[in-house]
């Protein structure tokens, strides 16, 4: 519902919630949720990947 999505992730204990960042910049009259997170419940299934070293 957000005409800026900005990247999305797969998260929670077992990896099956979608996280959606979205943007409000730039918009005149951004609409309710723009620029909020978004999350899906049960969208799929994330794979889990090694911690950033560095």
């Amino acid at each position: 519902p957000v005409p800026r999505p900005t990247a999305c992730a797969f998260g929670g204990p077992d990896l099956t919630d979608l996280y959606i960042t979205t943007a409000a910049t730039g918009l005149t009259a951004p609409p309710p949720l723009s620029g909020s997170l978004l999350v899906i419940p049960g969208a799929g299934k994330g794979v889990e990947q090694p911690a950033f070293g560095g």
